[in-house]
């Protein structure tokens, strides 16, 4: 399955859903936004990544009312050559070719999908996106290490005072901020600092101008606050260069899965942290959980 074996991806946006009816026009706006960036890596010649490449655009399924002007709104930033439909398999059907007056070749394909009706064994949505999450998480476990719970996991350290928080969707005032992103799954993006907005209290983050297409760096889970010194403890797999690209935490509507925020065992446990949050925003920091009556230093 698709989460046992995920990939980096070269570009990833982050609009802050599951759906893109949330909001049609920033979902469009991303889309638009990843064709070009693959357009202008086409038009370098050595750019040995997508030469002689095929690009393939999975659409969202959502062929109805707003979804429909959605898909034409696609197609025509995209501009496909050949259009794949999957449909309802009948008896008798195979695969159909048709061309449309715009010259772009449509196949019909039946699903050989199970149907619901077949009592086949399938998992909900939800299930899926849990187990991606869990699985990326997942990769902060090192390999020569026995197998860790998430919660044991090394986090990283990023100062609040250098990065921007925000919540899509959301008018979230700065002083509220910290406490929505808490414990809380965050986009780790890389943003245009025209769209960064200081507080008049310097004491409070920055923040974001409104929704707009971030960048996706990689994703994390702020374990941690610590108020006094402006800091989050976050557990990513992201490597640590590609944690100093980061201006923004952003969270959306994906949460924490059960498995992870309800399930796992909990000990008595006395934190040690370790870090230096006046020479980066972004530091390795190792915290060292001990059972309470361990010695500490």
């Amino acid at each position: 399955p698709p989460f046992a074996h995920q990939k980096k991806p070269l570009k990833m946006v982050f609009i802050g859903s599951v759906t893109p009816g949330t909001c049609p026009q920033l979902y469009e706006a991303s889309v638009i936004w990843l064709m070009k960036y693959f357009n202008e890596k086409c038009q370098k010649k050595k750019d040995d990544k997508f030469q002689k490449k095929t690009l393939f655009v999975n659409t969202m399924g959502w062929i109805q009312g707003v979804g429909e002007l959605c898909l034409q709104n696609i197609k025509n930033a995209v501009k496909p050559t050949i259009e794949i439909e999957l449909i309802a398999p009948e008896p008798n059907l195979s695969l159909t070719k048709e061309v449309d007056e715009n010259e772009v070749t449509i196949f019909k394909v039946p699903s050989k999908a199970p149907s619901r009706e077949s009592g086949a064994p399938s998992y909900s949505p939800v299930e899926l996106r849990n187990f991606n999450l869990t699985a990326y998480l997942g990769q902060c476990q090192k390999s020569y290490l026995p197998v860790s719970l998430i919660n044991s996991f090394h986090p990283v350290c990023v100062s609040w005072d250098k990065i921007a928080l925000y919540v899509m969707g959301k008018k979230v005032p700065a002083r509220r901020l910290v406490e929505a992103i808490h414990c809380s799954i965050v986009a780790l993006c890389c943003v245009d600092l025209a769209y960064v907005l200081k507080s008049d209290d310097p004491a409070l983050p920055m923040t974001l101008t409104d929704d707009l297409v971030c960048e996706c760096l990689g994703f994390g889970l702020v374990r941690a606050s610590d108020e006094t010194n402006h800091l989050f403890y976050i557990v990513t797999p992201l490597e640590l260069d590609d944690l100093k690209k980061v201006n923004a935490l952003v969270k959306g509507n994906i949460m924490i899965p059960d498995e992870i925020f309800l399930k796992q065992v909990l000990y008595s446990l006395s934190a040690i942290f370790s870090f230096d949050y006046c020479s980066s925003k972004f530091s390795l920091s190792y915290l060292n959980c001990r059972p309470a009556n361990s010695p500490t230093f």
